[in-house]
């Protein structure tokens, strides 16, 4: 299943008031959705429908996790981490690698740093349809 955000001016149905700009989440089987179908699913959640503003795939988290080194702007490893813990752990270990064998970090910029100033951050992996 997919999940899409939709926004809409619409509002619920059997409501009295005027049309207003509104959000909801639904989910599909579809890869993607055209305006029909997304009026289709507002209508089926329980809204009336004016029109579609946009639609947007929602990322789902896959359950793994990435290290991105913000300081080179690539990943830190080839691999994702199936637990927060063992990405934290990398992250340690990176670290130490770099103080016990050359004591710095040579970034793409040519600079010597200390590996305790690498910008590396832990970040959900997000599953794409391929």
């Amino acid at each position: 299943m997919n999940k899409f955000k939709i926004t809409f001016f619409g509002r619920e149905q059997g409501a009295i008031g005027q049309f207003a700009t509104m959000n909801i989440e639904v989910q599909t089987p579809y890869a993607f959705i055209n305006d029909d179908i997304a009026i289709r699913a507002v209508n089926s959640a329980g809204y009336e429908c004016n029109h579609i503003k946009d639609v947007e795939k929602v990322k789902e988290d896959s359950g793994r996790w990435n290290v991105f080194n913000y300081t080179d702007g690539i990943p830190a490893h080839h691999e994702f981490f199936n637990t927060k813990e063992e990405a934290e752990e990398f992250i340690k270990q990176f670290r130490k690698r770099f103080f016990d064998g050359q004591g710095y970090y040579l970034t793409s910029g040519r600079e010597r740093i200390s590996p305790d100033d690498v910008d590396l951050r832990i970040e959900p992996c997000h599953m794409e349809e391929v």
